[in-house]
């Protein structure tokens, strides 16, 4: 973690027979942020009928790209790397065929808006003129070198 980086730790508790097509949704909201990583613990017992996807305005954030859901027995998933923003919190959305009620638990590791480093600007080129001496384009001017003489060469 880094220094501007925050952790929410939170636990999700999914009733049993929580069916796939009318999932628990509960909803956390971190403010203007980064979500940079997601770890989530499956402790003994779910056999995999539990699973797991965070949900931000209508896009499935983890597991990222997809529609599926993390399903796990005695496992921790993660640390796994997210770097979107959000504006207004996450849903984590769970399911629970089971006969008992199941409880996973989650860290997220986020860094506010305001902290997140933005890139320098771009320099842009400016033209520098001294009032002295004008800057010229062109080749010198004939006749004498401001320089003085050339350096005598090599004798041959």
């Amino acid at each position: 973690m880094t220094v501007a980086q925050r952790l929410a730790t939170f636990n999700v508790t999914t009733p049993a027979g929580t069916a796939i097509a009318t999932p628990l949704v509960s909803l956390l909201n971190l403010g203007d942020v980064r979500l940079d990583e997601v770890t989530c613990r499956f402790p003994p017992g779910p056999s995999g009928l539990v699973g797991v996807s965070i949900v931000q305005s209508g896009t499935q954030l983890w597991p990222y790209g997809s529609t599926s859901w993390i399903i796990a027995e005695d496992e921790t998933i993660g640390p796994d790397p997210i770097g979107t923003e959000i504006d207004n919190g996450v849903a984590v959305v769970t399911y629970n065929l089971d006969t008992f009620n199941h409880t996973l638990y989650f860290r997220l590791s986020y860094t506010p808006i305001s902290l997140v480093a933005v890139a320098p600007p771009i320099a842009t080129p400016v033209a520098v003129t001294s009032p002295t001496a004008p800057v010229s384009a062109g080749p010198p001017p004939p006749g004498p070198s401001p320089m003085g003489p050339p350096p005598p060469g090599p004798a041959s």
